[in-house]
């Protein structure tokens, strides 16, 4: 089984991101969806071991990360954005319509600090809300995707 311990919108409190990272046991991914990516990177230095990919958010003023990043883990292709460039915080339909042009299995953003976790169509959507509240967990076993939101 493949983990991911999805965080977004840490806004520089990032106390309850390691109690989860220590607490949450075979954790292959730590990815972070912005508004503080610099967050990201320091996480990423206390835990050399494990994987780790983020974006920035609309707070990232002059952050060098990427705005959308997209990767492929066990033949599942994912898609990373806080979120606030497809206007999540209106609804979703950008996103959905950009999920299904290019097949994503599985899509990862924040920036609205209400966690999500839902299957549109064949794709999962998952918002882990804020940081200093709540987390998303993705699994990927026997080749099925699953996730779950999670109180920090």
């Amino acid at each position: 089984m493949i983990r991911l311990l999805v965080f977004s919108d840490s806004h520089g409190q990032t106390e309850k991101m390691i109690n989860q990272i220590d607490n949450l046991i075979n954790v292959d991914y730590i990815i972070h969806l912005g508004d503080h990516a610099n967050d990201a990177r320091g996480i990423e230095l206390m835990y050399p071991e494990i994987k780790h990919i983020y974006v920035r958010g609309n707070c990232d003023f002059c952050d060098p990360a990427d705005a959308e990043e997209t990767f492929e883990i066990e033949g599942k292709k994912f898609f990373l954005t806080h979120g606030h460039i497809y206007g999540v915080k209106l609804n979703l339909e950008n996103l959905k319509k950009h999920a299904e042009e290019n097949n994503f299995d599985c899509v990862l953003f924040g920036h609205t600090h209400i966690s999500l976790c839902e299957k549109f169509e064949k794709t999962l959507f998952l918002n882990p809300g804020s940081a200093r509240e709540t987390a998303g967990v993705i699994e990927i076993e026997n080749k099925k995707l699953s996730g779950c939101i999670i109180n920090i």
